[in-house]
């Protein structure tokens, strides 16, 4: 307990000693050896941060009023004044001057390499002041320059000194300006020296030389993080006039007042820094220019697979609406539209946007985007976006018609392996495909029976007997070969990247058939949109991808649930069935007892009176046995005993004959449990 109590009273000791000396100093110029101090109580790790914080306060106002005043600007002359010893007021600012450098160098250090968050946010928000203060009128970009490039080389998951820029600085405009000049100038210097930072200001300084550079997967991580952080610049700012700066004027520095620039000021501010370098923050497009050269430079990096996705997911709403010439994003995204995959699906937005609205031409977009569709597009995670974009596209009428058949026979033929929640999508998409463009209607309503080796067979007719039946052939082996004109096969060529060779207007949509026996109900019953005529316009509509594209199995469950329905499936039958098999399952099979007039089962010789024999006469009922009555049953018993004697006779005879041999054809034929004259016999008696 006295331990405590003593570690405690010394650390309020410390505190009220750090005050004293720190009051002493702002009050009077006959304290200025307390900077020192001061700096030594800052700089101590080992000290609480309770002292050091104010410590650190204390040396702020105390710099900070000299630098409003103009009292610690630095010059050659001050310097020779100050080594001849003559002028003891030049000796006096060159002291406070090195004070100074020292004062920047650890409050930096502590905001970059302290993990205390308490005070290195302290230690930030003092070296935003500096940087707002040092120059007057002018934003000091040398010391802002270090912190951006401490932010590119932090290897922590959370990155300190972003969140508190983010949330308290990237507000004002000329602290995005520069933002995007030094990351545009880090990552230019890592390209050129083949992953190694170079960090210029901070070399110069001579301040921490021991720093190791950062893993090139940090860093692009970090570039991307501040980049995605940043607001970008708006153009509804600009016309409002509420336009906020960091930096002082140069007239607002003695009076200290708050770095904000609006409304009537704005004009003047701009007429006053025209002739200085701050010129390019207040225009409007150099912010916007700043903003599209960082871009353009971190894009040329070579990024990883999960940042990749990142800026591919949010390319077309946070950079390209913003860019001084969204064009120059063209190379990156084509190249990311030809890889494939889930890399092409994510470019396809940004790549749709540069083609609708800044003129881009990409003359094989639609070969690629056909490429796209393949059965893992229903399982991808942005997938809902990519139906809106493929509805999109497919949205001009001047398509041609065989580009629109390729699309629709292929959406059909994923359908087959598509879940319920795609093939209600993939009804959607047809269903608006065949409205839009009307001469692919009979991919729907195509017969059959129709068949493209008709007008040869008519050639061959008009011709010679033999000449015409040879090229009749010769048409029919060739049509036969390429699919086509075959009844069941289908010349739609699914494999074929080229959708003008597809030869999707020759098929049709019997994929579309199928799901109306699909075993989901919310798809048998959607597929019945399409047995409207969509050409009548006025009496149909287009549908809205957006409403299909997030279906999923909980919608449709939830949907199936709510529904009320007319008719209730029961889970036991009206009438007691009295039998396995009713008559109407079978059809053109009838159930009836075998008629013993049959000239093969009377042994009397087979007659033809004109009248062909039926093929419906089915053997009768397995296991039961007709009631007949007196001599009839006993002469038709004699009658099949005698015949079955007969049949075993000859199949002992043939046993005899195969046996140096194989086996019998008949058992050959139906294998090793079905013999070759039990075969027969049930052939010969149960005529088919």
């Amino acid at each position: 307990m006295r331990s405590k109590s003593s570690k405690s009273n010394k650390v309020s000791k410390l505190l009220e000693e750090t005050k004293q000396l720190g009051n002493d100093l702002l009050t009077s110029r006959s304290h200025l050896n307390n900077a020192p101090l001061l700096l030594n109580t800052l700089s101590n790790a080992k000290h609480p941060n309770a002292a050091r914080a104010e410590a650190l306060h204390s040396l702020q106002a105390f710099f900070v009023s000299l630098l409003r005043t103009g009292r610690l600007e630095s010059g050659t002359h001050t310097a020779e004044e100050a080594k001849d010893g003559g002028n003891p007021e030049a000796i006096y600012k060159m002291w406070v001057r090195s004070k100074y450098q020292e004062f920047r160098k650890v409050v930096f250090r502590i905001a970059c390499k302290e993990s205390t968050t308490g005070l290195q946010v302290e230690a930030l928000n003092s070296c935003m002041d500096l940087v707002r203060d040092e120059r007057s009128g002018e934003f000091a970009n040398s010391l802002y320059f270090r912190l951006c490039g401490a932010m590119l080389r932090c290897k922590d998951e959370t990155n300190d000194i972003l969140q508190v820029l983010t949330k308290k600085y990237f507000q004002y405009a000329d602290v995005r300006y520069y933002t995007y000049v030094n990351l545009e100038t880090f990552i230019s210097r890592r390209l050129q020296k083949d992953g190694q930072v170079v960090d210029e200001a901070a070399s110069s300084d001579g301040e921490d030389p021991g720093r190791k550079a950062v893993s090139f997967h940090h860093f692009v991580r970090n570039a991307y993080d501040v980049l995605s952080s940043v607001p970008p610049p708006s153009s509804e700012e600009e016309k409002d006039g509420d336009v906020v700066y960091w930096r002082h004027s140069a007239d607002e520095g003695e009076k200290g007042s708050t770095p904000v620039r609006t409304g009537e000021k704005r004009k003047k501010d701009q007429v006053s820094s025209s002739k200085s370098k701050q010129s390019k923050p207040t225009n409007p497009k150099k912010r916007k220019s700043a903003f599209t050269k960082a871009w353009l430079s971190f894009l040329r990096l070579e990024l990883p697979l999960d940042t990749y996705k990142k800026v591919l997911g949010g390319l077309h709403k946070q950079v390209i609406p913003y860019m001084s010439n969204p064009i120059l994003l063209s190379d990156f995204l084509t190249l990311s539209y030809n890889m494939g995959g889930l890399i092409s699906v994510m470019a396809l937005s940004s790549l749709f946007v540069l083609i609708t609205a800044h003129g881009l031409e990409y003359p094989d977009f639609y070969n690629k985007l056909y490429a796209l569709l393949e059965p893992s597009i229903f399982v991808a995670k942005h997938r809902a976006r990519f139906f809106e974009l493929l509805d999109a596209c497919l949205k001009s009428s001047h398509l041609p018609a065989y580009l629109a058949a390729a699309f629709a026979k292929k959406l059909g033929r994923l359908v087959l392996s598509a879940p319920p929640s795609g093939s209600v999508v993939v009804i959607a998409l047809i269903h608006n495909i065949l409205r839009r463009h009307p001469s692919v209607n009979h991919l729907v309503h195509r017969d059959g029976s129709q068949s493209v080796v008709a007008p040869a067979v008519e050639d061959g007719a008009n011709q010679g007997s033999s000449t015409g039946s040879a090229k009749k052939v010769e048409t029919e082996q060739a049509s036969y070969k390429i699919g086509e004109g075959k009844l069941g096969v289908d010349p739609f060529q699914a494999d074929e990247p080229d959708t003008a060779k597809t030869d999707a207007l020759k098929s049709s949509l019997w994929e579309i058939d199928t799901l109306r026996r699909h075993y989901c109900p919310a798809v048998s019953r959607f597929v019945e949109s399409l047995e409207t005529d969509l050409t009548v316009r006025a009496k149909t509509t287009e549908m809205t991808i957006s409403d299909f594209s997030s279906t999923s199995y909980a919608t449709i469950f939830n949907e199936e649930v709510g529904r009320r329905l007319k008719t209730v499936p029961l889970a036991y039958y009206h009438n007691v069935p009295n039998t396995l098999f009713a008559e109407s399952s079978f059809e053109g099979w009838s159930f009836q007892d075998e008629d013993q007039s049959h000239p093969k089962a009377t042994g009397e010789p087979e007659t033809n009176d004109g009248k062909e024999m039926t093929d419906t006469k089915v053997l009768g009922e397995v296991g039961e046995e007709a009631e007949q009555e007196g001599s009839e049953q006993d002469d038709g018993d004699e009658e099949e005993q005698d015949y079955k004697d007969s049949m075993d006779e000859e199949d002992s005879e043939r046993y005899s004959d195969d046996s140096n041999g194989s086996r019998s054809r008949s058992e050959q034929s139906e294998g090793e449990g079905w013999p070759g004259p039990l075969l027969k016999r049930f052939r010969d008696r149960y005529y088919f």
